[in-house]
Formats: C-alpha cells, structure tokens, sequence
C-alpha cells in the first residue's frame, strides 16, 4: 500500500515540478530588464566596458510597461488556446517565444536604441500572456481538490524563485567580464533547455500521461471536476454567463488591485534602493531578493497549513480563501503603510519591504486559487479573463510612478506610491471579504447552460 501511494503522486509531482520551472524561466525573463536596466544607464554601477543608455525615468517606465502591453492582448485568447489545443503546444510557443526575444535585446539595444527593445518587452508580454491560462488548465486537469493549495503553492512559487536566481545572478552578470547582456542570455538559454524538457515530459492531461498508473489516473479523475475533454472543446464558452458572474467580477478585482500593487514594488523597487538609498547594482541585487526569497518560502508553507486546514476540515474552502487573501492584502496594506511613514529608515523600509512582498505569497491561497474553485472547466479562461484585465493595473502602475516622482532621490514622493498602494490593498480585501465566492458556478456544467 505505501510504495502503490508513493507512485501515485510522482506523475502528476513530476507535472508540478515542470510548471514550477516554467514559472521560473518566465519570471526571470520578465524581471530581468528591471534590475538591468541600472547597468545599462549607469555603467559605473557595473561593468564600464559595455554600452550605457542615456534614458530618463519616463523613457525607463515606457520601456518597463512595454511588456504589459503585451501581456494584456493575449491573456483571453490564451485561455482559449489552452482549452482548444491543450496546454502543451501553448506552453511549448510562449517560452521559446520569449527565450528567443530575450536572446535579442542586448544587441537591438545597441544598434536601435529603446524603442527596439521596448517592442521586444512587448513581444515577450504577448508570449507570456500565454503562460497563466495554460497553467491554471493544466493544474486543474491535474491537480486533486484536496491537494490543490499545495499544487498552486509549489507551481506559483517558481515565480518567487525564478526572480530570486534573476536578482542574486543580474548583479554580479552585470558586473563580470560579461556584462548586463549576459542577464539576458542566461534566461534565453534557459527558456530554450525548458522548452526542450517541456517537450519530452510534458502531458496534456493524466489520460494522455504514457506512463501514468491506472490509480493515480483514476484518484485524479474521481477528485476534480473537469468534464471529459471532447466535451469541454467541442462546447461554446458561456461567456455570457462568465462576465456577469459576481464571484468573477470579485476576482477580476482583487487581481487588478494586487497587480497594480506588486508590480508597482517589483518593478520600481531596484530603482527606489538605488535611487533614495544609494544601493550599487551588487547590493540592490541583494536587497531585491529578499522579499522573493521569502514569498518562495512562505508560498510552500501556506500551501501546506492551507491544505491540512482543508483536510481536517477546520474552516470551509471559502473561509480559507478569505482567511489567506486577507492575510496578503491587509497585511501588506500594514506594510506598505509602514513604509510610507518611515521612509528616512533604511533598515524599517527594507524589513517591511521584505515582509509586506513575503506575505502577498497568500494570495496563491486566496484569489488566485479562486478561478478553479468556481468553474474548474473553465479555470484558463477565467484566468486568462481576470490577468487582462488585471495587467491594465500593472501597465498603468510605472507611468503612475514616473507621473507623480519628478526627483528619484525625493524619498515623500516615493511616500506618495506606497500609500496608494495601502489603500488599493485595504479595498481589495474588503470587497473579496464581503462579495466573493467559492462555489462551483452553474455555468461550469454543460448542462446547466443554456
């Protein structure tokens, strides 16, 4: 009985492990302009033998947003590429997509200037608009209801890795006899050696799974509640029903509101330590990394007390989620706030900094778990639905910053971000707490749509 329970989990363990490898792949591909982009305005805090650009802060936060532009258009067309085609091909094309576009940018940027890479920002938003979609799909068709937290946690987490590797490695890449283009050709490769392995061990489903056992495909098939593919890809998407689902308009709300505040801190966080503290490229690097390096961990430990909390049956699925999101939001609210009005301390700035990004790892057990809670047979789109709309936030975000901040080394108007951010997170939740849902939505069967 242990060593028949023990192969159960390894085929569909071995499918998490390789959407958490994406994760990682994607995330350091979309994070590495953002500390890079230090170097290659000021190759003093680098290597000085290669190419500095003389880019203002506007000019630095076009480029920046560049890639949510992308990230915005392909976000539903992904979700319904993933449940026509499958995960698999979708997945295949995004990241050899963006692994080819990240190989290009060091010399486009040298022969054609910002615009040029500005567009290969894009191209790599459009790729990776692609990736939600097709790993909410794959999860759902995979993942078991009672292990499902700890399924999201371990996947999602690969974002918070694969931004640590990219912040400890761009520094000291960026300061080496390579230079800031080797930042971007590490993450190249590495999308391309994925795209391989993704080939070769990636299944679309437990029932095209070669080497699955007849148990696992069986536990998995009895435990979540997706309709026999044939089904789900000849039938119309009840997009009436979808848009105007109030659990879904929740959703689409607490995603656009976290958006805007992670990608505010994420993306103009190297900038603000180098900026107001005066942190080189090394120590930014650093610094950077510990609020990743955190949400890595916390992300798997919150996955598993969500998981057993569930099992034990101590709160309902929709208490826990509220319970989790709550836990993200208002407490990175506390954070954000905290920032805001001690921002003359570097050290109160850093640990808050560190904290309030290190929490937001909940989210994984609130929101965003929510899309397979509510329709698991539609949980791409949904996802690809609610990230659209989401990434209007995470485009508007950096031309916020570089609207409201005139002086980069002014620390009150940097105050002026981070109580926005406060503010948009004490809302978020409230909404979620009040308006959201768990419960399979009728729309979700067939048979209940008309």
């Amino acid at each position: 009985m242990m060593n028949t329970t023990r192969k159960m989990f390894q085929v569909r363990q071995g499918q998490y492990l390789l959407l958490f490898a994406c994760f990682s792949i994607a995330y350091m591909q979309r994070l590495d302009i953002t500390v890079a982009i230090v170097a290659m305005t000021d190759r003093f805090s680098a290597n000085p033998d290669f190419p500095e650009f003389p880019w203002d802060l506007k000019t630095k936060s076009k480029i920046l947003s560049a890639f949510f532009w992308g990230y915005f258009i392909l976000q539903i067309p992904g979700g319904v590429l993933a449940r026509k085609f499958g995960p698999k091909p979708v997945l295949t094309t995004a990241i050899f997509v963006g692994s080819c576009a990240s190989l290009l940018i060091p010399k486009c940027a040298e022969f054609f200037d910002w615009p040029v890479v500005s567009a290969l920002q894009f191209i790599q938003g459009l790729s990776q608009g692609l990736v939600h979609p097709s790993v909410y799909t794959h999860i759902s068709q995979w993942s078991p209801v009672n292990e499902r937290s700890r399924a999201v946690g371990i996947v999602f987490s690969g974002q918070q890795f694969g931004s640590v590797i990219c912040l400890l490695l761009t520094g000291h890449l960026a300061s080496s006899v390579l230079g800031w283009p080797s930042v971007f050709y590490k993450s190249g490769i590495l999308g391309l050696l994925w795209t391989t392995a993704w080939l070769v061990w990636g299944a679309e489903s437990p029932a095209s799974h070669k080497t699955i056992t007849l148990e696992e495909r069986s536990f998995i098939g009895l435990n979540t509640a997706v309709t026999d593919k044939s089904e789900k890809v000849d039938s119309k998407i009840p997009w009436k029903a979808i848009l105007t689902s109030r659990p879904v308009i929740v959703l689409s709300l607490a995603n656009i509101c976290n958006n805007w505040v992670f990608w505010s801190l994420v993306t103009l966080l190297p900038s603000f330590l180098s900026s107001v503290y005066g942190f080189n490229i090394k120590n930014n690097s650093y610094f950077s990394t510990l609020p990743h390096l955190s949400m890595f961990v916390l992300a798997i430990i919150f996955g598993a007390i969500s998981d057993t909390i569930l099992r034990k049956k101590l709160l309902s699925v929709n208490a826990n989620r509220k319970l989790w999101n709550s836990v993200a939001q208002w407490g990175g609210a506390v954070a954000m706030f905290s920032i805001a009005i001690f921002r003359d301390s570097q050290t109160i700035t850093l640990i808050m900094m560190t904290v309030g990004l290190a929490i937001n790892s909940a989210i994984y057990l609130g929101f965003i778990s929510n899309p397979m809670d509510l329709s698991p047979n539609y949980a791409g789109i949904l996802m690809g639905l609610t990230n659209c709309l989401s990434n209007v936030a995470s485009t508007l975000a950096p031309l916020f910053a570089g609207f409201i901040i005139k002086d980069e080394k002014n620390a009150d108007e940097w105050a002026i971000i981070f109580y926005t951010c406060a503010f948009i997170l004490v809302f978020s939740n409230a909404v979620f707490l009040i308006f959201g849902s768990t419960k399979i939505q009728k729309w979700n069967s067939l048979k209940n749509v008309g």
